[in-house]
């Protein structure tokens, strides 16, 4: 095997080009030879009487051989710098491998202040051989053993998890010191190395103290990466594979997941506000215990979910796939209800609805496939427009203000009994779209519904218009169900104007 040099080629190829270098460096000479003997021919007689032979001779030698002189000279002055740089590794390699001790604690007693001062110290000065400061070949080897310091410092509190001592050990000194040389100059370094994040230890960094780049995880690899306890709001994970990753515990404010690979991976425990995960992936993730207030979750595929004991608000499923996912509350009478979910135009399968109360839901043209089931509880105030309700499962279940078009009313009444008396049976022109025209039948009349759905981009009047209609009337109008606009609905049953009650 050939041996390198210190720039790093090897040293065969090195020999073989500086023969290169000096067989053109003699040809040079011969050709200057050349030139001269011809110049000496045409001036001969007068450079001889005027220098003399032997000195003729000496000039021709001695410029000749100037690009051979140069080329041993350079040579030389290589060699030079490289014995100079040989011993600068040296002594860099020597350094590095004392801090490599140092900061991993071999050989010193971590219950004296002297060495645990020895200690920060070491990881203080390894910030020039990770910022390359000391060379390329030690940037690699830093980060190494930077991230191995950190798990060390947190492994003990990991199994079993205590997210409180792994949050005093990130803010203790050996924490802090770790941390700001990692996390330098925003994260840059991390991101040099994707390859070795995947199996690495990031728990309790604050990323959003140090003021990391945002995008410090886009598009990586971070299977069973461990961030148990971290703050990661405001962090960009799009486009990652999220295979067995622990988020449990951890600050996910603003954090975008869309696009994302997402298997296994824990997110119990948490609180998860304005998080994106849209068009992810998500397949056997724990939500458990989790509290979800304005999630994005649209477009995506979520197949065995874990929502037990979850608090859910303002959840944006539409046009998502479920596959046998369970929304199980918890014991608490606080958070045993779930508010403002949108699963409009998603596709439901085995999917359990066990919370006693639903308020505020939106179900459009949602479609419930095998065995979607809604148990023991309370709906409110839910919008059902277009879902298709031939499948699903409805086990003592009482529906309470809620917006169902006729042809779901008939389905309801056949297959359930009669669930539409405390509900609102709606009349939608199908050309326009379904949110354009809201209202219900009650048997307090036609009402303009704004009030149960929740969207402020409806261009039809928000006020209230109440027109008094008599039960048979009504009544006949759910026998014979058909589809009118709200002008040719208001002419048909009253024949009056509308009137506006504020």
């Amino acid at each position: 095997m050939s041996q390198n040099s210190s720039d790093g080629i090897p040293s065969q190829e090195k020999n073989a080009q500086r023969s290169k270098e000096l067989c053109k460096a003699a040809i040079c000479s011969f050709f200057i030879f050349i030139l001269l003997f011809k110049m000496a021919l045409c001036w001969g007689e007068q450079i001889f009487a005027q220098i003399g032979k032997d000195g003729v001779w000496t000039f021709f030698i001695t410029v000749s051989s100037l690009p051979i002189a140069y080329h041993l000279w350079q040579y030389r002055d290589q060699n030079t710098l490289s014995q100079i740089d040989n011993a600068r590794k040296d002594t860099n390699l020597k350094e590095f491998q004392q801090l490599a001790q140092w900061v991993s604690g071999v050989g010193l007693e971590l219950d004296t202040s002297s060495d645990q001062s020895l200690q920060l110290s070491a990881i203080y000065n390894l910030l020039p051989f990770y910022t390359k400061q000391r060379g390329d070949d030690f940037q690699r080897s830093s980060f190494v053993l930077l991230k191995n310091a950190w798990k060390n410092l947190q492994q003990e509190h990991l199994e079993p998890l205590n997210i409180e001592k792994i949050q005093q050990n990130a803010q203790s000194d050996l924490g802090l010191a770790i941390s700001q040389v990692l996390l330098a100059e925003n994260g840059r370094y991390l991101k040099l190395f994707p390859e070795l994040v995947k199996n690495s230890c990031f728990a309790g960094l604050d990323f959003v103290f140090a003021n990391v780049d945002r995008n410090i995880f886009k598009n990586i690899d971070l299977t069973h990466c461990q961030f148990q306890g971290a703050n990661l709001s405001l962090l960009d994970f799009s486009g990652c594979n999220l295979n067995q990753t622990n988020f449990q515990g951890t600050t996910l404010d603003d954090a975008n997941f869309s696009n994302s690979e997402i298997y296994q991976s824990n997110f119990s425990d948490l609180r998860l506000d304005n998080v994106n995960f849209n068009n992810a992936n998500l397949t056997e993730v724990n939500f458990n215990n989790s509290s979800f207030h304005n999630v994005k979750i649209k477009d995506a595929t979520l197949h065995k979910i874990l929502f037990n004991g979850s608090q859910l608000d303002y959840i944006d499923f539409s046009h998502s796939n479920l596959y046998d996912v369970d929304f199980i509350p918890n014991t608490k009478e606080w958070d045993r209800s779930l508010n403002y979910l949108d699963f409009s135009f998603s596709y439901l399968m085995r999917v359990n609805f066990n919370y006693p109360n639903m308020s505020r839901c939106k179900f459009i043209e949602t479609q419930f496939t095998k065995r979607a089931t809604f148990n023991n509880c309370q709906i409110d105030e839910s919008n059902f427009i277009g879902a298709k309700l031939p499948k699903l499962n409805i086990n003592d279940v009482k529906f309470n203000r809620n917006l169902f078009d006729m042809e779901q009313c008939e389905i309801l009444e056949k297959e359930y009994g009669n669930v539409t008396k405390e509900n609102l049976a709606v009349m939608v022109d199908k050309k326009e779209k379904i949110e354009r025209r809201n209202f219900y039948i009650s048997q307090n009349g036609i009402e303009l519904n704004y009030a149960f759905l929740f969207d402020s981009h409806y261009t039809v009047n928000k006020e209230r218009t109440i027109l008094n209609i008599p039960e048979t009337k009504i009544k006949e109008h759910k026998k014979k169900p058909k589809i009118y606009c709200w002008n040719k609905l208001q002419e048909k049953i009253t024949g009056k104007k509308k009137l506006h009650i504020k």
